[in-house]
């Protein structure tokens, strides 16, 4: 029986068994490719409430085969995030970022004013056989060995930053384990992690994606480092219209007691998880329906963006067979193959060359206007743009 990644209980629920799937950074170049598929199954935790992936991909199959695979996050409130850790210190402070994702921030506390600053080198720090593992590799070879040996080379450090990877780690006692080696003991961690509670809420599915083991909220974000001898000193939430970001800055207190949901909390958190299982299979064949009704009496249909929010969506709502092309229009991808289903990648100009009449955005709604007015040839000809996101104006679910 599978425990809890959290607070290791065995109280776990089956929610979602979403079938074999693939590994949706791995774009393959033919059809006769071989490609490998596992188990994607999300559980919820029925005692402290935490949704997570129950039997995980293995985290070497996550390493992307392409060193142009990166992936954005939220930037908007950092400077805010920086001054927030300048008040904590002085211009002694030394600071150490875990992954790439962390170097948007690096920068910023630099141009405050503190020096001693650097990130780990997967190479040199982590001993990665390649430099461009992403933080499935990161979390994988930082524990407290290697912790260890980081700090015989460089010293502790007063703050330590982890942003957008605590999702990701599969031993997270371990991964904890490694970073209160880094720091200080009197020294502040601070993570950063997506909130799903408005993915929960609005039956976005594209939120499932095999590297996100764990689905915090913020209660069992800020609950989830009693287990583990940490204690939250400053706790933020910053909005953004599809996942809020929240920021933990925590601190060492192994006399800490681990902290469960009162009954009221946990009720909620497990109804939000349980009826966005629930709605699953109606969300599924409402999708199949239209797109089958719109390929029947319309003709070609795209899909707009080919990162894993449309390789999640195509292959758990079985949308192959009514898909024509995936567009984006990264070169890097153009020519390939989508992971699972195998629709080929193309460039925004089959619109009009291939006579799409129908695409569906599955980027951030931010971006779909500037497309919308690029593509003004495609709505006078008759084409339509709508939008796998809930929230979207255009969205499909409104149909």
């Amino acid at each position: 029986m599978a425990s809890c990644f959290i607070c290791k209980s065995d109280a776990i629920e089956n929610l979602m068994d979403l079938g074999m799937q693939p590994v949706c950074n791995k774009f393959l170049k033919s059809n006769d490719e071989t490609e490998n598929r596992f188990p994607l199954i999300m559980g919820l935790c029925k005692k402290c409430g935490l949704v997570q992936l129950i039997n995980p991909f293995s985290s070497e199959e996550l390493i992307p085969k392409y060193d142009w695979v990166t992936y954005t996050e939220p930037e908007g409130h950092l400077d805010t995030v920086a001054n927030m850790l300048a008040k904590l210190s002085n211009k002694d402070t030394s600071i150490c970022g875990i992954s790439f994702k962390d170097d948007s921030l690096l920068e910023r506390m630099k141009k405050l004013g503190f020096d001693k600053v650097m990130r780990l080198d997967l190479q040199k720090d982590l001993n990665a056989n390649n430099n461009f593992g992403g933080v499935e590799t990161i979390q994988r070879l930082l524990d407290t060995a290697r912790a260890n040996l980081i700090v015989q080379q460089h010293g502790k450090f007063d703050i330590v930053i982890a942003r957008h990877i605590l999702e990701h780690a599969y031993n997270l006692k371990e991964f904890f384990a490694a970073l209160k080696v880094l720091v200080k003991e009197d020294g502040f961690i601070m993570f950063e992690i997506p909130d799903c509670t408005k993915p929960l809420e609005q039956l976005d599915y594209s939120t499932i994606w095999e590297e996100h083991i764990v689905y915090f909220t913020p209660e069992t974000f800020k609950n989830c480092f009693t287990y583990y001898g940490l204690e939250v000193g400053k706790f933020e939430l910053f909005p953004y219209p599809l996942e809020n970001s929240l920021i933990a800055i925590v601190k060492n207190n192994e006399n800490i007691t681990p902290k469960f949901p009162d009954e009221n909390t946990l009720e909620k958190e497990n109804n939000r998880a349980l009826r966005f299982s629930q709605e699953f299979l109606k969300t599924k064949n409402k999708m199949k329906a239209i797109f089958s009704d719109f390929r029947e009496n319309n003709g070609k249909i795209t899909v707009f963006g080919a990162g894993h929010n449309a390789c999640t969506l195509i292959n758990i709502f079985e949308l192959k067979d009514y898909i024509d092309y995936v567009i984006d229009d990264n070169s890097n991808k153009q020519k390939l193959l989508m992971p699972g289903s195998h629709i080929p990648i193309r460039g925004s100009s089959v619109l009009l060359e291939n006579d799409i009449k129908f695409s569906v955005f599955s980027l951030n709604p931010g971006v779909e206007e500037k497309i919308i007015a690029k593509n003004e040839e495609f709505i006078k000809k008759g084409g339509k743009f709508l939008s796998f996101c809930p929230i979207s104006k255009y969205s499909i679910q409104n149909v």
